[in-house]
């Protein structure tokens, strides 16, 4: 983060508990989601017949990583996957 902006977002992970129930009323807010919720549900279902008794904590959907590319090459997005990781086992 630069001292000067310390607003600056260097790089984002988004993810969920895969446990969890998508929010109720995303696809309202948010219709163009759909088709990927879908595709995760589809994904999660797959996963979870194949680990049965999987409860909350126990697994997490790494959806995506981005890194602002004035800060690529100093390990963010590893360090985002590790905490991401890392998260369930703290709850």
């Amino acid at each position: 983060m630069p001292v000067d902006d310390p607003s600056t977002v260097a790089g984002v992970f988004i993810c969920r508990d895969s446990t969890s129930p998508l929010p109720g009323d995303i696809l309202e807010d948010f219709p163009w989601f759909a088709p990927a919720a879908e595709i995760l549900g589809a994904v999660d279902a797959a996963y979870d017949a194949q680990r049965p008794g999987l409860t909350v904590g126990d697994a997490v959907d790494l959806w995506m990583v981005g890194v602002d590319r004035r800060f690529v090459k100093r390990g963010i997005a590893s360090t985002l996957f590790r905490v991401a990781a890392d998260v369930p086992h703290e709850y």
